[in-house]
């Protein structure tokens, strides 16, 4: 069984779809990457799953419950973990505050436990735990945001463009943190402008072009595409 499926979800803002009719799995300890053009629908997706859109039409099931009507928080609870690509920190708490927030629901050795845990796919923190997250580079929150994320131990992890805004070498920074949460075993949503880079770090890759899935396949495969010939064809069809 699949940890999420979509299927004929038709979402977007108000009274406007963005996304239509997309059918998707995401199967257990797979990395998906989502690729495609500005204004393709990728954010979206990510949003809808979580249950940030509007939604007109089709079902969401995550670990073999139906979510559709479930509100956010609801769906963070079951396991569903965020990274919105802008304000993902707590700028005004220190590094070790924006940790605890993520692990809300953990007390006292619980919490120190997986604090330790969280530190050790991120050991740049431990000396910047009493900093304030507002006051770091944009490539530094980016580590605080991923790291309160994990905090919370979802089932799956939905990554919004992680390296959007970032310099070439925090980008591979966040990159080999995300390849060293493949390797411990997580399912992975990796939303991503740069098409290169989210199928060099992906098993299986997603192509949207006009809010619709254009194409979809292992990564390996989709790499070989001319993906330029996909866009403009879909978007003139």
């Amino acid at each position: 069984m699949s940890l999420l499926e979509l299927s004929g979800v038709t979402a977007g803002y108000g009274k406007i779809p963005i996304i239509r009719e997309i059918d998707l799995r995401v199967e257990r300890g797979e990395t998906l990457a989502v690729i495609g053009p500005n204004g393709s629908g990728k954010s979206t997706l990510a949003k809808t799953v979580v249950g940030l859109t509007t939604f007109f039409s089709g079902s969401i099931k995550f670990d073999g419950l139906d979510v559709t009507s479930l509100p956010p928080e609801r769906r963070a609870h079951l396991g569903i973990g965020y990274l919105p690509q802008t304000g993902n920190v707590f700028p005004d708490l220190t590094v070790q505050e924006n940790l605890e927030m993520g692990g809300y629901h953990l007390k006292g050795a619980e919490l120190r436990l997986k604090t330790t845990e969280v530190l050790e796919l991120f050991p740049e923190l431990r000396d910047r735990l009493d900093q304030k997250a507002g006051t770091m580079s944009g490539g530094e929150r980016q580590m605080v945001a991923m790291a309160r994320l994990l905090m919370m131990s979802p089932k799956l992890v939905i990554l919004d463009e992680p390296s959007a805004g970032l310099a070439p070498k925090l980008v591979e920074r966040v990159y080999q943190k995300i390849d060293a949460m493949r390797a411990m075993g997580m399912t992975i949503v990796l939303i991503e402008q740069h098409a290169l880079k989210a199928l060099k770090h992906s098993d299986r890759t997603v192509v949207m072009v006009g809010g619709r899935i254009a194409l979809t396949g292992a990564s390996e495969e989709v790499s070989k595409v001319d993906l330029r010939t996909i866009f403009f064809q879909v978007s003139r069809g």
